[in-house]
Order: C-alpha cells, then structure tokens, then sequence
C-alpha cells in the first residue's frame, strides 16, 4: 500500500469509474465551454477548425488525442494579451503566482518554479519549437503571433525533461511567399500604458521572405509608490526561404529589453486597509532584462522520411535590486543555452503506421550572484543533457489507432557556488560538484473514433523534472529529479454540423520525489534561507470540460471547468539543525474549481462593417498559496493548520469585457477594453514571514487599441 492508502485493485476501480464519469459528462455538458478553445467563423455559421503541432505534427485539435487548450491569433488580438501571465490566467487547471524574477505556472497542481541554475522549472515553455527555461520570459512582450497552444499532463516522450507538468507552445507567424502586407497596432489605456507594435511582410523572391516585427510598451506602476511598472522594447526578424520544392530553410533573431522598477509586494490585508500602496522600499528598486536569441530551422522532405533540425542559441542577462518584507536584495544573473534537436518522421498520409524519432541535447551556463545585509551568495551551474527519442502510432482499423512512446535522458550538472559573510569571510564553498541522473519516460495509448465526429483515448505517460542541489548549504543539500505518472482518459466531439466543440478529459496522477522548496535555518551564518529538498509524494486527480457553441451564426458562447484534488502522502524536509518538519498530509497549493464562461455577439453593420461586444467571466476557488500543514502541533496552531494561513486566498471572480467595431474590408479594427471590471485586489502570492506580503495580480485596466492592416 503506498504513503495515501491507494492499492492497485483501488487503481483499476478508479480507472473504471473515471471512463463512466467522462462519458456521462461529454453527454451531460453540453452548455459547456472554453478558453478561446475555438474560432467562430459567423459567415458559415459554424466554428473553424484548429490546426495544431501540440505532437509534432499538424493535426486538427479535434482529432489530438492529449488534454490541449488553443488560443488563436484572433482571440490573442482581441484580448488585448501582452504576455505569456495574459494567455494563461483563464486557461483551465492552470494557477498563475508571481515573484520578483516572474511568473510562476502550476498546472494540475504541478509547478514551474524554479530557482536560478540549480533548480529546473517543472514546464517546458517553448517558441517556434525552441525550449526557453528562463522565468523572465514573462516579462517580456507577446506579439504577431500565430497561435499559443497550452498542453496538460506529462509530455516526456516527445518533450522530455522538464516537461512533468506539461508544456506551453508559442508560434510565431511566418513569412509568406505571396506579397507585401503588414500592421499596425496601437494601444492606449490607464496608467499610461502605451503599446505600439509593427509588423512587415517582405517577399523577396518567389521562394525567400522575411517578415520583421517591432514592439514598444511602457505602463506606469500599478502600485502607489511607482513598483509594478513595464517597460519593454523588443523586435524579431524571420527569414523564410525554399530553395527546392522538397526543402526549406529558416533562421529567426528576436531579442528584448526590460527595465524600470519592477515588480513588488503589497502589505496583505487585513495588515494594511490599502493593498496598492506597496511595501516600503529600503533601497531604490530596480529590474533590468537584455534577452537576445536566435535558431535555425531545417526542413527536407526526403520522400518516405521528413528530416527537420532546429539548432539555437539563447542569453538571458538579469540584474534586480528589491525590497521584500523587510530584507533588501539585489540579485544577478546570467544564462546562456545552446539546443540541437534533430527529428525524423514518417511522410505517409495512407499507411497504417506512423512514426517520428530524433535526439536532442541541451547545453546551459547559469551564473548568479545574490547579495544580502547578512550574506553574499556566488553560484555557478553547468548543465547538459542529451536525450534520444521514438513514437509511432499504429491503425487497427479505420476507427481505432494505438501509440507508443519511449525517451532516454541522461543530465549531468556541474555546480559551483561561494557563500561569504559581508566582511568577505568565506563560511562554505561548492567545487565542481557534479551530479547525475539517467530517466526514462514513456507513453501508451489508445484512441477510438466512436463517431465519425467523436473520438475517445486512453493513455499512460510519465514525465520528470531535473534533479540538482541547494547551492545555499553545499553538497548535502542534493535532490533527485521529480517523477510522475499519469492515467488520463479523455473524448473530444464536434457537434450539431461544427457548431458544437466539447472536449472533456480526466486524470490520476503519482508524483514522486517532490521537490519542496521551503525556508529554513541557514546552519552556516544564520538567517533564513531558501532551500530545496525531495520532500515526497502525493496522489492528484481531477479533469476538465470545454466546450464552444456558435448558437447562431451571430452568437458565440464558450466555457470551461476544471476540477483538482491533490494531496500529499509523505511531505518531511530538513530543519538546518538536525531535525525535520513534517507537512505530511497536506494538500496541493491551488484552488479545487475554476470555471469561465464568454459570450460574444457580432453585429452587421451593412456597408459600415460590423461590432462584436463580448463579455467573460472567470470564477478560482478558495485555496491556499502554500501548500504546507503541521503534521504535528506548529507556529500557527494544532496539526492540520496550515503554516501559512495569511497565504489563503478566497474565491475569486474576475469580469472582462470587450467591443470591436471591424470596418468593411477588415483591414481596420477598433477595440475598447476592460479587465479585472471589479477590481478586486487578489494576491497571486504570500510571505507567511512578517511583515506579511505578496505580490498582487493587475488592477482593473482598460484602454483602446487600434489595429490596420495594410496590402497593395
């Protein structure tokens, strides 16, 4: 029997139980709906199909037998998004929570937090198919892009590490062969924000283009003494050529600057009657990113096989001065990554089997210098991986295909690091301490097209996230990678001739190895530090529902639900004095529920054009920011009380709304704006440590933008 009481008899139970749930909610759920899920198309009357890459492969969303949520190009623009936090705030069973470096993602209760070289980020975040760990990255602006694809549950086969919690795609817009165009977009709203971005479109020949995109945006801040500001500049050049039929060949440059103060905390209330007006700081705060990048892409078409390789190279050059509660840090940090992947796959369309391969390897610098009144902390980690891969899919027949999966990976990380007290004594050093871990992951599966519109599948697939070492307290402080399993059933439907999309998917998740990080007693020099531990296991299970509906040719009405129970069996970590804490028994730190709902309405204006209002809403249920409760009596009370009961957080609902009014030739769209209408302060995160404060999600903005389209 494992840490939570669950034997393999009660599994299969679980498993059966879960397909007749699934089924009884696709048929019961009809009035449900999505995030952006899909593209209404009014003309026809009827909801456009989506084109995805989620498996490495384009393939309708309709016929992609994993958990994915799409936002397409149109419903970016009409949002209004900025960045990555924009997209991913009312995506299902994701929670957003902010820190100082950016925003941290948990989905199914999985988290991508991370902490500079040493700790990995559980979600593989990838642009144009090119892996990007650094947390600044949603920071950054979000512009002229094709789509966003948002992928739940492990993805270690086609993705591998890092990828336990699931994965989040962005695509760009390429270059088009077929003629001169471009657009413009400009924003205005509260605190002064201002967005101006550009985009052109450059045939050079028949088989070369280049499209080049340009984009500025400045806010004030949303707190009272001038923190939370923006201020970024950032501009990507493409070049797309086909030189043969059989053959094409890219190369992307994008870099980015961010600067200004940067975010910081808030008092939580009930310790201030007023959230906005933001901690005081000690020091003039400060936060300033130079990010530059670029790929290539190679794609040839040999016949029966398609080669693709995609080599990159990425830098990352942070350095921030901040305030938090009552400590003043100012931290530096530098990464560099190199990435070759090299794919192959099955070109086919008639036959039964399909298959795709490849290898891939992986080469980080991290390098980071943090500075306290009471320490200074120099750290150094070298990371490489090298991974080889292959799945296929098989037709038994014309209904019913089979999937399977294998991945090997092997990472090494050699680590490095100084701790100094403030008259430059040394007190513990780190030398090339190298670490590691060899995993396997794997994915099998089987999907059903019990309709000609409805399919059901089934599949088992694990995933892991990186092992490393607390550089703060030495060697001692290593930990092992995270490992999960995952049982998922799902049905995707497209209903009453298009009209109807309601995709629906259930999980059992086993989670291993956990890595907690929590603060303890440095045994070094004293104070408070942040150390990471393998802190044990625990069970999740949950699902989600979404589901769009064009009611009419003039009516759009999506929604969504998403459902997480997640417990810990075993939850001990290390005091820093000999002894440990025990949290076993406590749950995951995200609210159970979290509903949406939209609704849209396009208006003809005969010859003048037409105006599309629409409305969301968005409901989080009440949960707590820290996942840790005593296992005996605490701080805070007996066991079972949390340790953190200022980071619990209410339900939350949140209304936007919108209206565009889009000219005759669609070449000019004007849209008004409205977010957070209540404005509602919500902490996204907690400092159970006095003086108690968090970083608090944007106030209501709102503003206008206007976009023109232009072509000869």
């Amino acid at each position: 029997m494992n840490s939570t009481g669950t034997t393999p008899s009660n599994v299969g139970h679980s498993v059966r139980r879960t397909i007749s749930l699934l089924i009884a909610a696709c048929a019961g759920a009809t009035s449900m709906g999505v995030h952006a899920q899909s593209s209404a198309d009014p003309s026809a009357g009827t909801l456009e199909e989506i084109v995805v890459t989620a498996q490495r492969r384009e393939e309708s969303l309709a016929k992609t037998a994993i958990s994915v949520t799409a936002i397409t190009a149109e419903a970016l623009d009409r949002n209004n998004v900025q960045q990555i936090d924009d997209v991913l705030v009312d995506v299902p069973s994701v929670t957003l929570s902010r820190g100082p470096v950016g925003s941290f993602v948990t989905i199914r209760g999985i988290s991508s937090i991370q902490g500079g070289g040493e700790m990995d980020p559980g979600l593989a975040f990838n642009v144009d198919g090119v892996y990007n760990p650094f947390l600044s990255a949603s920071l950054m602006s979000f512009f002229d892009l094709d789509r966003v694809e948002v992928l739940r549950g492990p993805q270690g086969t086609l993705y591998g590490r890092n990828a336990i919690a699931g994965v989040v795609n962005v695509i760009t817009k390429d270059p088009d062969f077929a003629g001169f165009d471009g657009k413009m977009r400009v924003s205005y709203g509260n605190y002064d924000a201002v967005t101006t971005t550009a985009a052109v479109n450059i045939p050079v020949t028949d088989r070369v283009a280049m499209r080049v995109i340009g984009n500025y945006q400045t806010r004030d801040g949303f707190l009272k003494n001038g923190n939370d500001d923006q201020n970024t500049m950032s501009w990507r050049a493409k070049l797309l050529a086909r030189p043969l039929d059989d053959l094409k060949l890219g190369f992307t440059f994008e870099t980015a600057r961010y600067w200004g103060r940067g975010p910081s905390t808030s008092p939580i209330k009930p310790f201030a009657d007023d959230p906005w007006i933001g901690m005081p700081d000690l020091a003039p705060p400060f936060q300033r990113v130079h990010y530059y990048g670029y790929s290539g892409l190679v794609e040839w078409d040999a016949g029966p096989v398609v080669v693709t390789y995609i080599p990159a190279y990425k830098s990352n050059d942070w350095d921030n001065q901040a305030t938090t509660g009552t400590i003043l840090s100012r931290t530096s940090v530098y990464d560099t990554q190199r990435t070759h992947e090299l794919r192959f796959a099955s070109n086919d369309p008639g036959s039964p089997f399909r298959w795709q391969g490849g290898a891939y390897y992986y080469d980080a610098r991290n390098r980071q210098s943090l500075n306290f009144p009471f320490a200074s902390i120099r750290q150094s980690v070298v990371t490489e991986s090298v991974a080889a891969f292959f799945q296929t899919d098989y037709s038994l027949d014309e209904r019913t295909r089979l999937t399977g999966g294998l991945r090997f990976t092997h990472d090494s990380k050699l680590e490095n690091g100084v701790n100094s007290l403030p008259n430059g004594m040394v007190v513990g050093t780190i030398n090339d301490h190298k670490s590691d871990w060899d995993s396997w992951t794997y994915k099998v599966g089987v999907e059903r097209d019990v309709l000609d519109a409805s399919m059901l599948y089934a599949n088992v697939s694990t995933g892991f996230k990186a092992g490393g070492i607390t550089l703060t307290i030495g060697p001692e402080g290593a930990f092992d990678p995270e490992k999960l399993t995952a049982y998922q059933v799902g049905m995707k439907n497209r209903l009453l001739g298009g009209r109807l999309s309601l995709d629906s998917e259930l999980y059992y998740y086993d989670y291993s190895n956990y890595q907690a990080a929590y603060t303890s007693l440095n045994p070094v020099f004293g104070g408070n530090i942040r150390v990471v531990a393998n802190a044990g296991a625990a069970k999740i299970k949950g699902g989600e529902i979404e589901s769009s509906f064009m009611v009419t040719p003039s009516d759009l009405l999506t929604a969504s639900v998403s459902y997480i129970d997640g417990k810990f069996g075993t939850y001990i970590v290390p005091d820093g004095v000999g002894g440990a804490f025990d949290y076993s028994g406590s749950k995951l730190p995200q609210g159970k529920w979290k509903l949406g709902a939209s609704y849209r309405r396009f208006i003809s204006l005969g010859e003048l054009g037409r105006i599309s209002p629409s409305l969301s809403v968005n409901f989080r249920s009440e949960g707590y920011m820290d996942s840790r409760q005593y296992g005996t009596a605490g701080a805070w009370g007996p066991a079972g009380t949390y340790v953190s009961p200022i980071s619990h957080r209410g339900g939350v609902t949140k209304f936007d709304g919108a209206v565009s009014y889009e000219n005759p030739t669609g070449r000019v769209q004007v849209t008004g704006f409205i977010n957070n209408i209540t404005n509602k302060p919500v902490f996204a995160s907690a400092n159970s440590n006095a003086p108690y404060n968090g970083y608090l999600e944007p106030p209501r903005t709102y503003g206008v933008t206007v976009d023109v389209r232009f072509k000869p």
